[in-house]
């Protein structure tokens, strides 16, 4: 039963937050809501960092690089994500947008010869 709760909690979050980002993407100018976001999930995240000093050693220039990378790909998806919110039905870009595990999983289906299973 408590699963079953936890469920309805998580289901309705989702929906709320979606709602109030279609809100903020409507009533703002689209880069500085796209600004504002990545600079107020970096300080938030940022209070993880002192609990992350000793995997610095791990960094190197190959994975810095990824990081950038990835980044290049994630900024332009953040503003057309935002921009389909704030011209389309926002429980649909949003059901769509959280589409992504579906197209993580083909790709590593196919690309990295991942093996599915039940777990």
């Amino acid at each position: 039963m408590a699963s079953i709760i936890y469920a309805l909690i998580a289901f309705l979050t989702w929906g709320i937050g979606i709602t109030f980002e279609a809100i903020a993407a409507r009533k703002l100018e689209l880069k500085s809501f796209v600004f504002w976001g990545f600079f107020l999930g970096f300080i938030i995240s940022s209070f993880y960092a002192p609990f992350a000093v000793s995997q610095l050693s791990t960094l190197n220039l190959a994975l810095v690089g990824i990081c950038y990378l990835i980044a290049f790909f994630i900024i332009p998806g953040t503003i057309f994500y935002y921009e389909a919110l704030k011209i389309g039905n926002p429980s649909l870009v949003g059901a769509i947008g959280s589409s992504f595990p579906f197209v993580t999983v083909i790709l590593s289906v196919f690309f990295l010869k991942e093996k599915l299973n039940l777990l």
